[in-house]
């Protein structure tokens, strides 16, 4: 079964905050600084004593700088905010989560899925903090994944979907969502279904590959490829410069002898091509002298 491929593509807006509103920014009875003048050390001490102006903005900076020992200050300033936000978003633990989500690692990701299930999160934030956990490839429990899934929110249902693991009661969750109205939890439900080896997923996959190819989508359905899958990848490989080598990857993942096959025509055409170039290049030096 293929390992399960990151992508830089799940980003957030991480640093859509203005310039102007980093010049607000006080700690400790200092006058206002830009954030990004401060050492590492002074902004991580800051965060604790920022107000709502100021918080966000330092911490987007510390996202911005990848700190990992910012990944305690981040989750305990979230912490500080508990309980509240069930209606509207928390600029600070927003901030906070994201900031995390750009850090990356398994600590961030931990500190993510412990602010999530011990329900320090709430309300519209909570969809933000579950869909930097799914960029971060957290695996959150079967009761927490279950319970957003039951939820009214489709965007809730695809990061939640993104975020399960091989639970019987959660596989079967996602076998319902194949069939799901909204394209992004049946895309979702489907990538993490294929990526588990299900091939009920199969299907839903095959049409991504066909009409909408993603490295996701190469990356899920190399588990659960049939010969029409094979044909399909095959095709990404020679006919999409962007995803060739994702497909390519993924057909490494495939035990099926036609992708052997697809790999050993391409391998032998990229030489030809190479060596093209290369005479190309030497009758050119020829001509110049």
């Amino acid at each position: 079964m293929p390992k399960s491929r990151s992508s830089d593509d799940d980003q957030f807006d991480l640093f859509s905050a203005p310039r102007s509103e980093a010049r607000q920014v006080r700690h400790a009875g200092v006058a206002a600084m830009d954030p990004s003048a401060l050492t590492d050390d002074d902004l991580l001490r800051a965060v604790p004593a920022s107000g709502l102006a100021g918080g966000p903005v330092l911490m987007t900076e510390i996202g911005r700088r990848r700190l990992a020992n910012g990944v305690p200050v981040l989750e305990t300033h979230c912490r500080r905010f508990a309980g509240f936000g069930l209606d509207q978003p928390v600029p600070e633990q927003r901030a906070a989560v994201l900031a995390l989500g750009a850090i990356r690692g398994r600590a961030a990701g931990d500190a993510v899925r412990r602010l999530i299930e011990r329900r320090e999160i709430v309300g519209p934030t909570l969809t933000t903090a579950v869909g930097v956990a799914a960029a971060l490839g957290v695996r959150l429990s079967a009761p927490i994944v279950l319970e957003f899934l039951d939820s009214p929110d489709a965007e809730m249902h695809a990061q939640a979907c993104r975020c399960a693991g091989p639970d019987a009661a959660v596989l079967s969750r996602l076998e319902d969502l194949l069939e799901d109205l909204h394209p992004d939890v049946q895309t979702a439900a489907a990538i993490t279904l294929g990526r588990m080896g299900k091939a009920s997923a199969r299907p839903v996959l095959l049409r991504l590959l066909r009409d909408e190819a993603s490295a996701d989508v190469l990356d899920a359905i190399a588990a659960v490829a049939d010969e029409d899958c094979v044909v399909l990848m095959g095709r990404v490989m020679r006919e999409n410069p962007e995803l060739a080598e994702a497909a390519r990857q993924a057909l490494e993942d495939v035990e099926h002898p036609l992708a052997a096959r697809l790999l050993r025509g391409h391998q032998a055409e990229r030489s030809r091509g190479l060596r093209a170039a290369g005479g190309a290049t030497d009758g050119e030096s020829r001509c110049r002298l």
